[in-house]
C-alpha cells in the first residue's frame, strides 16, 4: 500500500483497489469531449479512469471536511459544491450550473419519493380490513349472504 500527502494530508492508495469506473460511462465523456475524429488508446482510457478515481477520492476528501465543520456526518450536495469551489473546479464549471443539477436531482427525487407514497397509500386503502377487494362482476349486492347448498344439490 503506498501513501501520498495532498494539502497535509496523508491520502493512502492501495495499488490495485479493484474499483474501476465503468469503461462504457469513462468511453461516453471521453468521446463527448473530443472532436469525433480524435481516437483514444487503451492505456489513455485507464489513465483517465484512474485520474477519475483520485479526483472522486479528492473531492470527496474535500466535503467531507466542509461536514465535519458544520459538525455532520454526511456529506450534502452543497458540501461537493463548496469542495469544488475550494479546489477552484468552479473555474471550469459555472457554479450556477451545479447548483441547478443539484436542484433537479433533489426535485426528482422529492417527486419520486411523493409517488411512492401516494401508490403506498392506495395499495393500503385496497387491503383495508385485511381482505383484498376481489372486484366481483355484481359488487351491490355483497350485503346479502348467499344460501349455502342442499345435500340433493351437490349430488
Amino acid at each position: 500500500m503506498s501513501a501520498a500527502v495532498v494539502e497535509g494530508k496523508e491520502i493512502k492508495k492501495d495499488e490495485d483497489d479493484g474499483f474501476d469506473l465503468p469503461k462504457a460511462v469513462i468511453q461516453r465523456i471521453v468521446k463527448s469531449a473530443l472532436p469525433d475524429n480524435v481516437q483514444v488508446q487503451k492505456d489513455a482510457k485507464t489513465a483517465i479512469n484512474q485520474s477519475a478515481k483520485i479526483f472522486i477520492s479528492y473531492l470527496t476528501a474535500c466535503a467531507n471536511d466542509f461536514a465535519m465543520s458544520a459538525n455532520r456526518r454526511t456529506l450534502s450536495g452543497n458540501d461537493v459544491i463548496n469542495a469544488m469551489e475550494e479546489l477552484e473546479f468552479l473555474d471550469h464549471i459555472p457554479k450556477a450550473k451545479l447548483e441547478a443539477a443539484l436542484s433537479a436531482f433533489l426535485a426528482d427525487s422529492e417527486q419520486k419519493k411523493k409517488e411512492k407514497k401516494d401508490k403506498e397509500g392506495k395499495d393500503k386503502s385496497k387491503t383495508e380490513g385485511g381482505v383484498l377487494d376481489q372486484g366481483g362482476a355484481d359488487d351491490d349486492d355483497t350485503d346479502e349472504a348467499m344460501p349455502a347448498p342442499d345435500d340433493d344439490e351437490l349430488q
